[in-house]
């Protein structure tokens, strides 16, 4: 069954190596991984990568996307497609890692989301 429903940014991971991130990046939560990304901008580092040239156009429309159940990230149970080294977290975001790093990034602390449970 599919719910559209609140999730924390501190309950999912995105997919491991998410955009061409650097994968010991994508091994906890969404908060983590965007920690991570700060951390790198702080310092000057300079990467290639999905993730990097399409961030910062998601985070101009990012209110858009999150008023926009069509545009909604889908969520699947945690530990459906992570697998260590990646944390266990509730939700594994299945499609939607970098409109769910681009909410973070803007200072979400939640978003609504498609969630996938088994009945």
């Amino acid at each position: 069954m599919w719910y559209y429903e609140e999730c924390s940014i501190d309950d999912l991971g995105v997919w491991y190596g998410a955009g061409e991130l650097p994968e010991e990046w994508c091994i906890g939560s969404v908060r983590d991984t965007v920690r991570c990304i700060k951390q790198a901008l702080k310092e000057g580092k300079r990467f290639r990568g999905r993730a990097f040239d399409n961030l910062s156009g998601i985070v101009k429309v990012v209110d858009i996307i999150l008023n926009s159940q069509l545009l909604a990230p889908i969520v699947v149970s945690g530990g459906t497609w992570r697998h260590p080294p990646c944390l266990k977290m509730k939700g594994d975001i299945d499609d939607g890692s970098m409109r769910a790093i681009a909410f973070a990034l803007t200072g979400h602390q939640e978003f609504k989301a498609y969630v996938g449970k088994s009945t």
